[in-house]
């Protein structure tokens, strides 16, 4: 899987190359009838919900009702987007698009015991590359909107434990479905909005939310994706 996953960041860098070697080739102005290569990057939290997830968090609060020397959280997981999207505006308001992006989904637990002096930190993260499909308004010459359906597939699932006793500190890593941890989901629908600011030939700002699927096989627990990135668009 990981040679999937490099062999496609390979791709998107052979592609970011060749356009911008004929970047001269480019015109300057979104136009009817015209193509746009959008490049992307950005911070994504995903915040998650579902019964699971509202499980996991009541979990936490009964065993802090408990024990007024635990604490614990169920937090979401901030990580970094990339990718590239590909429009063709085939009206001066309207555009149909497509396109590939790269977002580590997930969460981590906290939990803490004043008494035992005991911390553990558990993060849980899906990579997915996601393959949107998308409506895309020009709604002012400064501002659009896109949306649509977003399908995700996944890539490497990794689960990381640090955990601290006194001065003891113990790591453990593995992927989703060994030691008895849940399996992820390989194919996960979605439906994303976004919206766009500055020059839409150029460089820009974008905010997005996301909601997909659950992030496993047999337990609901699903991300809801916030997006905060820039992007540079080229116009053919």
């Amino acid at each position: 899987m990981r040679q999937i996953i490099l062999s496609h960041a390979l791709l998107l860098l052979v592609v970011a190359s060749a356009v911008g070697q004929t970047e001269g080739r480019f015109k300057r102005t979104n136009q009817i009838k015209s193509l746009n290569f959008e490049f992307m990057a950005g911070l994504i939290s995903s915040p998650v919900v579902g019964p699971d997830a509202k499980q996991i968090r009541n979990s936490i609060s009964d065993r802090e009702a408990a024990d007024a020397d635990f604490s614990g959280s169920l937090l979401p997981k901030t990580s970094a987007y990339v990718g590239i999207l590909v429009d063709y505006r085939f009206h001066e308001l309207v555009g149909l698009g497509t396109g590939m992006v790269y977002s580590p989904k997930g969460y981590w637990v906290f939990e803490k015991n004043e008494d035992f002096d005991f911390r553990r930190r558990s993060y849980y993260t899906v990579d997915y590359f996601e393959f949107p499909l998308f409506l895309q308004i020009y709604a002012h010459p400064k501002v659009w909107f896109r949306a649509g359906p977003v399908f995700s597939f996944a890539g490497i699932t990794k689960i990381r434990i640090l955990t601290e006793v006194g001065d003891t500190k113990e790591k453990e890593k593995y992927r989703f479905g060994e030691k008895g941890s849940p399996v992820a989901r390989e194919f996960v629908p979605g439906l994303e909005a976004a919206v766009s600011f500055g020059n839409p030939s150029g460089f820009h700002g974008t905010l997005g939310v996301q909601y997909s699927g659950s992030l496993y096989e047999d337990i609901d627990i699903k991300p809801v994706m916030l997006r905060l990135g820039f992007g540079y668009t080229l116009v053919k």
